[in-house]
C-alpha cells in the first residue's frame, strides 16, 4: 500500500471512529431501531469507501456519510412499506378466510425463508418481475420459481396465521373468555 492510499484509509478510519457512533444515534431516533440504524450508517461508511477518492476531497466528508446513511434508511422503509403492501397476495387465502393484516411484522417472516423462496418473493412480489425474468435471474427454471414461491407462501400463511391465532387467543383472554 503506497503512502498516498494508506494516508487515505487512515482519514478514513478516523472519520469513522469520529462519526459512526453519533450516527448511529442519531438515526435510531429517527428509525426507532438501532439494528436499522447501524446497519444503514455502515453500508454508508462501505460506500464511503467504494469513493473514497471523491468522497475525500469533500468540504465534509462526514456530511456524506450522513446523508448515504439517511437515504439507506429511507430505502429500506420504502422496502418495507412495499412488502407490507404485498402481504395480501402473499399470503391470499384459498379457503376465503382473511389474510393476516399489517400489525404483524412480515419482514422477519420473508427474512427466514430459505435463500431461493426469499429471492424469488422479493423479485415477484416487490419488483414486479415475472417468473421467466425472475427464472433467468437465479439460475433456475420457471417452474422452480413458482414452486419456491408457492412454498414461501405456504410458510408465511402458517408463521403468520399463527401469529394471528395467538393473537385471537390473547384477545379472548383478556376479555375473560378462555
Amino acid at each position: 500500500m503506497g503512502r498516498d492510499e494508506r494516508s487515505g484509509a487512515d482519514d478514513l478510519e478516523a472519520l469513522f471512529r469520529r462519526e459512526f457512533a453519533p450516527i448511529v444515534r442519531a438515526l435510531t431516533l429517527v428509525a426507532g431501531d438501532p439494528e436499522a440504524a447501524a446497519d444503514a450508517v455502515q453500508d454508508a461508511f462501505v460506500q464511503a469507501h467504494r469513493h473514497w477518492s471523491r468522497v475525500s476531497t469533500l468540504d465534509n466528508p462526514g456530511a456524506w456519510v450522513k446523508h448515504a446513511a439517511v437515504n439507506r434508511l429511507r430505502n429500506q422503509r420504502r422496502g418495507r412499506r412495499r412488502m407490507i403492501a404485498a402481504l395480501p397476495r402473499l399470503v391470499a387465502r384459498d379457503d376465503g378466510a382473511s389474510a393476516p393484516t399489517d400489525d404483524f411484522d412480515v419482514v422477519p417472516a420473508v427474512a427466514a425463508l430459505p435463500d431461493q423462496q426469499r429471492a424469488a418473493v422479493a423479485l415477484y412480489y416487490l419488483l414486479d418481475q415475472p417468473t421467466a425474468t425472475i427464472a433467468t435471474s437465479l439460475g433456475i427454471t420457471e417452474a422452480t420459481v413458482r414452486s419456491h414461491l408457492r412454498n414461501a407462501r405456504q410458510r408465511l400463511l402458517e408463521v403468520l396465521g399463527q401469529e394471528v391465532d395467538r393473537t385471537s387467543r390473547h384477545e379472548r383472554v383478556m376479555e375473560g373468555d378462555p
